[in-house]
């Protein structure tokens, strides 16, 4: 069974913004892709350093949501 790993636009700015920071942030990323394709599919939302922020609020949670929401119509 093959899986796939959907980096969505929100956390492929994620990893830009902390490349700045963490030059082996996307070294760091495609290790846990490799982890996440033995599961089944993960959607991969927002990526951030503990250091900047404690954790995600429901507010932003839910706008990354529907982002993703918007993303799968637009694939669709």
């Amino acid at each position: 069974m093959s899986y796939n790993v959907v980096l969505t636009r929100s956390f492929k700015h994620s990893i830009k913004q902390l490349e700045k920071r963490f030059r082996h942030v996307k070294d760091d990323v495609q290790v846990a892709i490799q982890v996440l394709l033995q599961t089944p599919t993960i959607y991969l939302l927002l990526l951030y350093a503990k250091s900047d922020r404690e954790d995600v609020t429901d507010r932003e949670l839910k706008r990354l949501l529907d982002e993703l929401a918007d993303e799968d119509e637009y694939h669709v």
